[in-house]
Parts: C-alpha cells; sequence; structure tokens
C-alpha cells in the first residue's frame, strides 16, 4: 500500500511492503549466521549465504559408536617409530626463528610500537633531536611572550 506524507514545503511517498525479504545476520560474538525475519524478528540458523542448515536426526545424524575401532588397537599395539636424526647444520640452526618461551606473549600494541620506533630514531639521529627541541623552545618562548603582552594589556 502506498502512502504520502507533507514534510516542509514537498511530499515524500514511501511504499509499506507486508512481504519484506529476510536478511542474513552474522552474530559477531558466536560468528555463526542466521536468517532473520523482519516482521517477527526469528531467526533460523543457516549458512553464510542463507541456505537454512540442516536438521539434527536423533540415531541417523551425530552418532557416536562407544567402542573403539579395531584399526586404532592394532595402532596402539605398533611399535613407536624411529626418531629424526639430530640436527647438525650450525648455518642452519643460526637462521632458525628463537619460539622458545613465546607461547601465550601478548604482542606490542601499535602505540608501543611507535613509541619503541621514535626511541630508536632519536638514539640514530640526535642532531635531528636537537633540532626539534630547539623549534620547541622558541615556540614555547613566543608563547610566553604572547602571553606576558596580553597580561600587560590588561
Amino acid at each position: 500500500r502506498r502512502a504520502s506524507r507533507v514534510r516542509g514545503s514537498f511530499v515524500v511517498k514511501f511504499t509499506f511492503s507486508m512481504e519484506q525479504e529476510p536478511y542474513v545476520w552474522l552474530d559477531l560474538v558466536s560468528g555463526k549466521h542466521y536468517v532473520c525475519d523482519r516482521l517477527t524478528g526469528d531467526k533460523i540458523a543457516c549458512t553464510a549465504k542463507g541456505k537454512p542448515l540442516p536438521k539434527f536426526k536423533p540415531g541417523v545424524s551425530g552418532v557416536v559408536k562407544a567402542q573403539v575401532p579395531s584399526s586404532a588397537s592394532a595402532v596402539a599395539n605398533d611399535p613407536p617409530s624411529p626418531r629424526p636424526p639430530p640436527f647438525d647444520d650450525d648455518e642452519a640452526r643460526s637462521r632458525r626463528t628463537q619460539t622458545k618461551g613465546r607461547f601465550g606473549i601478548i604482542p606490542p600494541t601499535e602505540a608501543e610500537l611507535c613509541m619503541r620506533k621514535r626511541g630508536r630514531l632519536r638514539l640514530m639521529y640526535p642532531e635531528r633531536e636537537a633540532l626539534a627541541e630547539a623549534r620547541d623552545q622558541a615556540f614555547r618562548a613566543k608563547v610566553e611572550e604572547s602571553h606576558r603582552n596580553m597580561r600587560a594589556a590588561d
């Protein structure tokens, strides 16, 4: 059905559609997709393209046998495989990435990386740091002078 509304000096025309299409919604907390009905607010689990997921059927889908298969027991009785030869190449060992003790660490933030880079640049280029400090002192002197002039004018 069509409707119109007077807004200011012009008429706004819009259409009410009773049959609005459902949309695919991604739950950012769980990472699951749902098809949502705009009218009722119902949601159904689906794929990212909007295809509904198949229903769970007791006795047919998702059943796990409690018995251990015979092939698994045969693997458990096999002797262990031989260990690989020791690593003797010193040059290759020096090129390897050290990962010992890095499990569970928190990587640095962008701000921390920026501060580290600024510190490195200060150490590498002290003349640039001295020039920046001189500009900063000159700017502060100008600001102080303008403040003194404003106080004197009052």
